[in-house]
């Protein structure tokens, strides 16, 4: 039974886009505005890359990378780790996480229901760390978020796309995966990447990162 999406949720009324302190939010819309303009300005050119990531070695490495301290990790944890040993040049990785069947918010809600956690970038080159802090929203302390970072455009961002709710077709066509246009991340002059499923075996990350600002050994324990 295909159950239908809810356009008029209360939650949309108080949802909060940075589960930060008033102080925080401020610091980080405001001064993250120069940064984006100056990196709009004055940045690399941004390109669309894609790197494919092979599941079963994300599975590997989830078996490598635990601790006692962390006996779960998840894919996300493992990736988002992979991408910011792999970024230079950034000093805060935000992460996105879905709020949907989470704070009263319910699953079939349509829209934008997700919060950014902002976190030291060196810290979230490992996936326990990542695992300790984003089931709380909160790695920074109240008024502790830098703001150098953001004013300077020196910070990235990462998310997972949406999956559709119902399986669908169209007559004609063949639907191979469900991906951000890169068009997308071609116009964000900051670091953005998107994770996404494009086979049953296969994960992919999208991202604009210039490769002057990569190193391609972090993604290397995970990617095809």
């Amino acid at each position: 039974q295909i159950e239908a999406l809810d356009w008029e949720c209360p939650a949309r009324n108080n949802f909060e886009l940075l589960p930060l302190s008033l102080k925080d939010r401020q610091k980080v819309i405001n001064w993250g505005c120069f940064g984006w303009l100056g990196q709009l300005l004055f940045g690399p050119k941004r390109q669309n890359h894609v790197s494919l990531l092979s599941k079963s070695q994300i599975e590997q490495e989830k078996e490598r990378q635990k601790t006692s301290k962390s006996k779960f990790l998840s894919s996300n944890d493992i990736i988002t780790a992979a991408l910011s040993r792999s970024i230079k040049n950034s000093y805060v990785m935000n992460v996105a996480v879905n709020m949907r069947n989470k704070g009263g918010v319910p699953g079939n809600v349509a829209g934008n229901y997700w919060h950014s956690v902002p976190m030291d970038h060196q810290a979230a080159a490992d996936p326990n760390t990542i695992r300790e802090f984003l089931p709380k929203l909160e790695y920074y302390k109240d008024g502790e978020v830098p703001c150098w970072p953001f004013f300077r455009g020196r910070y990235s961002f990462i998310t997972n796309w949406t999956s559709f709710t119902t399986p669908f077709q169209v007559e004609g066509l063949t639907l191979d995966c469900h991906a951000v246009h890169g068009n997308f991340l071609r116009e964000n002059p900051t670091n953005v990447a998107v994770v996404f499923h494009c086979a049953k075996d296969t994960m992919a990350l999208s991202h604009n990162v210039p490769a002057t600002n990569i190193d391609p050994a972090g993604l290397g324990a995970i990617c095809q």
